[in-house]
């Protein structure tokens, strides 16, 4: 087996509490030619003290910084240091299976027409063996088409089970950096490569392990769903139209909607409405029939749940 470079990349804001951990997770790897790149996204906790630390003794070990930006920016200036032909990603508070990046070259060598390869996984807390999600995606060898349905659909890649070849991040542009789509935009990185024809593959195991944390950047569940919609609405896709991009989205915002009704506070309602306008173009009369028709599903579930049960 051969041993291309793999640059991992890390975006770290006021991540004192974890960011050692997942220095030495990567450190960890049976897989040893890679170099870590840490970009600094204007902590000001104690980050760039503890990560400085482990760049003086091992010489993988690359600490940049730059003012605040968040991760679009922070993943795009790593990318812009990285000397290896395969980029890797993983976030200041996650962690890797010691065989990660093995087993993912190990799939580069055995099908040199693959792109980019993810891997199955689990979201814990407090240590590995608390559970609280397992992450499963399709695996094998994936058709270029239902790879790219599969996200449009709304589903994203965990960015920290993805390894794919740098070539293919340079030739769509990097991240985009627009802070409507900040914490989707990994998602949208994943979309616009399969929108390209890259070639995917997933490895049926559990080799990433994502925290869940009180002070994680990811935001709740209806914020996310508002920058997936916009993360799709800005890309620049080529396999289908914007009046089918609208389509999609209006469907996928309908269908938060619709299951989320009995937990939605006021101000995420006005998020939503927000969404609905711009970028949706729907007038204030769509957007206060859909919220009385949620309401009265909600009402209706309710009542259901309460006299027929």
């Amino acid at each position: 087996m051969s041993t291309p470079l793999v640059s991992v990349i890390v975006p770290a804001y006021n991540a004192e509490k974890f960011v050692a951990e997942t220095i030495e997770s990567v450190q960890a790897q049976t897989y040893t030619h890679w170099e870590l790149i840490i970009v600094d996204d204007g902590s000001t906790d104690q980050t760039a003290d503890i990560i400085k630390e482990y760049v003086i003794k091992d010489s993988r070990i690359q600490y940049w910084y730059q003012t605040n930006g968040r991760q679009g920016k922070a993943r795009n200036y790593a990318i812009s240091k990285a000397k290896g032909t395969h980029l890797a990603f993983i976030d200041a508070d996650d962690l890797w299976h010691p065989k990660k990046l093995e087993k993912q070259i190990h799939v580069f060598e055995e099908y040199p027409q693959v792109d980019l390869v993810y891997a199955n996984g689990i979201s814990f807390m407090d240590t590995i063996q608390n559970v609280i999600h397992i992450h499963q995606e399709p695996t094998g060898l994936r058709e270029i088409n239902k790879q790219f349905q599969y996200l449009l659909s709304g589903i994203s890649l965990p960015n920290l089970s993805v390894m794919v070849k740098k070539k293919c991040v340079d030739e769509i542009g990097g991240f985009m950096e627009d802070l409507r789509i900040q914490n989707a935009e990994d998602y949208q990185m994943w979309l616009r490569l399969a929108d390209h024809h890259c070639v995917m593959y997933g490895i049926g195991e559990d080799l990433f392990y994502y925290r869940l944390h009180p002070n994680q950047v990811t935001n709740g569940d209806s914020m996310a769903m508002v920058q997936s919609v916009w993360a799709v609405y800005l890309a620049p896709l080529l396999s289908v139209s914007n009046t089918e991009k609208e389509t999609l989205l209006l469907h996928r915002v309908q269908k938060y909607l619709l299951h989320h009704v009995d937990v939605l506070s006021v101000e995420k309602f006005k998020e939503i409405n927000s969404l609905l306008k711009n970028p949706l173009k729907k007038t204030g009369h769509y957007c206060n029939n859909l919220f009385l028709f949620t309401l009265g599903r909600g009402i209706y579930k309710k009542v259901k749940y309460r006299f027929f049960n």
